[in-house]
């Protein structure tokens, strides 16, 4: 399980209360109830207005995803490519049929069949990068979701900070000193929604969207690597060769000690 994103968020906002505290201010003087309602509410209502229901039905499966950690690991990927390499050169295309049957990974199995089985590689790779195309645009709605939820955020912080700030002048009465001297008090409050705001955008939605856009790219390179060992693999090539193509892939660091192994 990879818990590094709600530790990080526990890290911002432990600092933000710090960092208040450290100021001099009180943590309770930025707990406002209606400000929370009136940032939160119309920035989910308007997620949900921008996408299919059943796509923002999805965010607890997307935390869990994120939880679970990044399960594409390229190294791994170029070992099963090299071993399928050898394989095929000393028992044939037909040799990986077998190995196919044995395979979790779906793509990997569908494009080692087409192999076994003498599809042509412009085919191969067709179908194989259409698998790709199809899985971006289904992956691209989880992080969009979260990218205008970024955009929301701070948007109804600033409407909340208007209606505080009008529901104050409505109030304000200046023959009262009392009213005069609350002033500076309801004017931190309407501000407050805009805090509120802001901290929702850029420790929730734009940290979350850029996780499952990364966790994306990785997925894609792994297929990447896959759709060039078995193109490489039917063109015949030397197991050591596809091997070394593969690995120019990777970072140089992981790449050099996979080498050298």
């Amino acid at each position: 399980m990879d818990l590094s994103s709600p530790i990080a968020m526990i890290i911002a906002y432990a600092l933000v209360v710090g960092g208040i505290i450290f100021l001099g201010g009180s943590v309770m003087d930025f707990a406002n109830l209606p400000s929370v309602v009136l940032v939160i509410g119309p920035t989910l209502a308007a997620m949900v207005m921008s996408f299919p229901f059943s796509d923002v039905m999805k965010i607890p499966k997307h935390m869990k995803i994120i939880l679970g950690g990044n399960k594409f690991d390229p190294l791994h990927y170029v070992n099963i490519m090299s071993d399928l390499a050898e394989k095929a050169r000393a028992q044939g295309l037909l040799a990986l049929e077998a190995e196919a049957e044995n395979m979790d990974d779906a793509f990997v199995k569908s494009a080692v069949m087409m192999v076994a089985d003498a599809t042509d590689p412009e085919t191969v790779e067709t179908r194989l990068a259409g698998v790709i195309d199809a899985l971006t645009m289904r992956h691209s709605i989880a992080w969009a979701i979260y990218e205008k939820g970024a955009a929301y955020a701070p948007a109804f912080g600033m409407c909340a900070t208007v209606v505080s700030l009008v529901n104050m002048l409505q109030n304000l009465d200046f023959a009262d000193a009392g009213g005069v001297a609350s002033l500076g008090i309801n004017m931190s409050a309407a501000l407050i929604t805009t805090l509120y705001g802001s901290l929702m955008a850029n420790t929730m939605f734009v940290p979350t969207s850029n996780k499952l856009r990364g966790m994306h790219q990785s997925e894609v390179d792994c297929k990447n690597i896959v759709i060039e060992g078995v193109l490489a693999i039917q063109r015949g090539i030397n197991p050591r060769v596809v091997k070394e193509m593969l690995l120019e892939r990777l970072d140089p660091t992981i790449a050099s000690a996979a080498a050298g192994e």
